[in-house]
């Protein structure tokens, strides 16, 4: 008899097209614009079979002679255009102006189908004469636009600056959050240049300072979420067909936004022989994203798909260190390096029910372990989870 299979038939194409451009003779004047286009073709065919000989149900079972099939292509453009901008060379100042816009615009389809007890099993086609299961189609289009500008300076090259500004718009968000903005500022002080520094050259070869400060975001998962969807109701109403609201528009969803501070350092002793790098760092999630929250029933649904539902504190420490040629003998050397380091996590605030669905066992703080503890989950407004 026919044997079960599961099988999948997928192509992918990634065409790139790059365009490089100095507008002035680079030795002169640098500037330059630069551009690719990406394209991202994607398909993908599955095919699943149960026949009715590797199991003992019914014939009537929805296991017996089943057959599953899904189809998906996707089409994802993606496009960058950069311009920079390099002061002329030279001893004392160093500055460089680079600006850049991204773009990507997705869309995919797919349709499925499930369907059982057919008569033989060489019928194993899902969208042959059978009993449907299931059938499903859908299409989902995508947009996403991001606009960063970036400076860098340097004095006498060891004082160093680099300032950043993201503008991030994405459709997976409702007309009042759609777009973000997420600056950044970095510093550096390469302190063994200095005069003072010279008499300890010989056993310190790099001494750098560099404090930093910077927002990121990141968005949901799903597209549509500030749209209302509909779906067909199985059940229909008085005999006839129906569709009923599949999800709860959420037009005020916002952007998880990360703000993070390190300070950290560079060392490096004996010409490279021994090198440690230091970071503290201290990371909060504002407006943190959960999926899937249980709601309560009265509103009609069990679970909100999305939402901004917490705040989670980041604190730690890092040591990086490696030592080179620890042993060398002949053409035999032995470097060493490890990592040690300390994180703790803590959930400062909660506006879901059961702990924004964090298991109680991981409310705990241990050190190196990222298992957020809960010190807060009551407000004016949603009450105590």
């Amino acid at each position: 008899g026919t044997l079960a299979y599961e099988r999948e038939l997928s192509y992918r194409i990634l065409p790139t097209f790059r365009l490089i451009y100095d507008i002035f003779d680079p030795n002169d004047h640098y500037l330059r614009y630069s551009a690719y286009v990406t394209f991202d073709i994607n398909n993908v065919e599955t095919n699943n079979f149960l026949p009715y000989n590797v199991n003992s149900y019914d014939w009537g079972n929805s296991s017996v002679n089943r057959a599953e099939g899904e189809n998906t292509e996707k089409v994802t453009v993606m496009t960058e255009n950069q311009l920079t901008w390099q002061l002329p060379k030279n001893k004392i100042h160093q500055l460089m102006v680079d600006l850049k816009l991204n773009t990507s615009s997705s869309f995919s389809s797919s349709q499925a189908f499930v369907s059982y007890g057919f008569p033989d099993t060489s019928i194993n086609d899902p969208t042959a004469l059978g009993y449907l299961e299931s059938e499903n189609s859908g299409t989902i289009k995508a947009r996403s636009i991001g606009l960063t500008s970036r400076v860098h300076y340097a004095l006498q090259n060891k004082y160093i600056v680099d300032l950043s500004y993201r503008l991030d718009g994405s459709t997976r968000f409702g007309a009042n959050n759609r777009f973000g903005s997420f600056p950044g500022v970095g510093l550096k002080w390469i302190v063994s240049d200095e005069a003072f520094m010279k008499p300890l050259e010989k056993w310190v070869s790099l001494l750098a300072v560099r404090p930093s400060w910077g927002m990121a975001g990141n968005q949901p998962g799903a597209e549509y979420l500030h749209f209302s969807k509909y779906v067909a109701d199985k059940f229909g109403y008085m005999s006839g067909t129906s569709v009923r609201p599949d999800n709860l528009e959420l037009t005020d969803l916002r952007w998880e936004t990360v703000s993070s501070t390190n300070i950290g350092s560079d060392i490096e002793f004996l010409k490279g022989k021994i090198n440690l790098t230091l970071d503290w760092y201290h990371k909060r999630t504002n407006d943190l994203l959960f999926a899937n929250l249980p709601i309560s029933p009265t509103s009609g649904f069990t679970s909100i798909l999305y939402r901004n539902a917490g705040i989670m504190d980041n604190d730690g420490w890092e040591i990086n260190f490696d030592f080179r040629n620890l042993i060398k003998k002949g053409k035999f050397s032995l470097d060493f390096d490890g990592t040690n380091f300390q994180l703790k996590s803590k959930l400062t605030d909660c506006l879901a029910k059961d702990n924004c669905g964090i298991p109680p066992e991981k409310l705990k703080v241990k050190i190196g372990e990222w298992k957020p503890k809960q010190t807060s989950c009551c407000t004016p407004d949603s009450g105590c989870c």
